[in-house]
């Protein structure tokens, strides 16, 4: 299970992105917040996999709710706006999505399903599948051509008849 906060200061909003959420992740824990400052009290107790957070609030504006919050790295943010200006300055704080009121069940879906594909593909759109691969292989470039060793949990790389040893300074860098 995991938690999504609601910082919203219409009620009749906040309601209804309540049942919408809670109708498409049954299982998430849900908190609502009509205040910056209360949210923020929050964040320092835990951390939600994501915020839908309102443009305006009583007491500040998204931006200024951002700037004051270092949110972790899984912490992600969907902005709720009225116009597009607002969404081009929300990716400047490196916001999952931006939903333009008013807005659907569907496009609260489709905001729901970036954060899914987010977690499954990693921070970096590739999969952990992919991810692994690439993890298992150190490229190198000798006399123009690039060789991809694969790498072996006792240090040793190998490609082809090439066998070289590496010293692992740590246990999961190079």
């Amino acid at each position: 299970m995991f938690q999504i906060f609601i910082l919203h200061d219409d009620i009749r909003e906040q309601d209804w992105l309540l049942q919408t959420i809670h109708h498409l992740l049954p299982n998430a824990r849900l908190r609502l917040f009509d205040k910056g400052k209360e949210a923020l009290s929050a964040l320092l107790q835990s951390s939600p996999k994501l915020i839908f957070l309102n443009a305006t609030l009583e007491d500040m504006s998204a931006f200024q709710f951002l700037e004051k919050v270092p949110l972790k790295e899984r912490t992600k943010v969907v902005l709720l706006g009225e116009d597009d200006s607002q969404a081009v300055n929300a990716f400047d704080f490196n916001v999952l999505d931006y939903l333009r009121k008013p807005f659907t069940k569907e496009r609260v879906k489709k905001s729901l399903h970036r954060l899914d594909n987010l977690h499954e593909n990693g921070e970096n759109g590739i999969s952990p599948g992919h991810q692994a691969v690439l993890d298992a292989v150190l490229p190198i470039k000798v006399s123009g051509n690039i060789f991809l060793l694969k790498r072996r949990l006792s240090g040793i790389l190998l490609h082809q008849d090439i066998t070289s040893k590496f010293f692992l300074k740590t246990k999961n860098t190079w």
